[in-house]
């Protein structure tokens, strides 16, 4: 009997479920909170930016890093995420993923996938579950949208 895995991701954490027998009943498995996700950049990094003279002139003004402290955050979590997927396929916890995130977040995980987690992926949904909707209001649209 196959086991599917769903994964609910957004920049608060995921949520996994397993489902069997072609998703009659959706079980929770576990939750990886991500509290870094909903903080803003000030909350994360407090550092100002650092400061720099213009090449011509007495001119100053501040630099900014190039990729967001928010952005950095959510880069690592998925990073944790699809290491977390890796090694539950690697020990064979299951044989199917369906996932869903928001669409920057999907595309993040995506990037990350080895081939193999590639491969087990059955469904894709690009959208932003609300970690306060509990699973009687989750599964109806997980159901409907990931085709369970």
């Amino acid at each position: 009997m196959s086991k599917t895995w769903i994964v609910i991701a957004n920049d608060a954490g995921a949520r996994l479920y397993q489902t069997e027998d072609g998703g009659k009943e959706i079980l929770p498995l576990k939750k990886i909170p991500h509290p870094e996700g909903r903080k803003k950049d000030g909350e994360i990094n407090s550092d100002r930016a650092g400061r720099s003279f213009d090449s011509v002139g007495g001119g100053r003004h501040a630099v900014g890093a190039s990729v967001g402290t928010h952005e950095l955050e959510e880069n690592r979590f998925a990073k944790e995420l699809v290491d977390y997927l890796e090694k539950e396929l690697q020990q064979h916890h299951f044989d199917h993923l369906a996932l869903t995130a928001p669409p920057h977040l999907l595309g993040d995980l995506r990037k990350r996938f080895s081939e193999t987690l590639k491969k087990s992926v059955s469904a894709e949904l690009a959208k932003d579950f609300p970690e306060y909707m509990n699973d009687h209001e989750l599964f109806p649209h997980l159901r409907s949208g990931l085709k369970l």
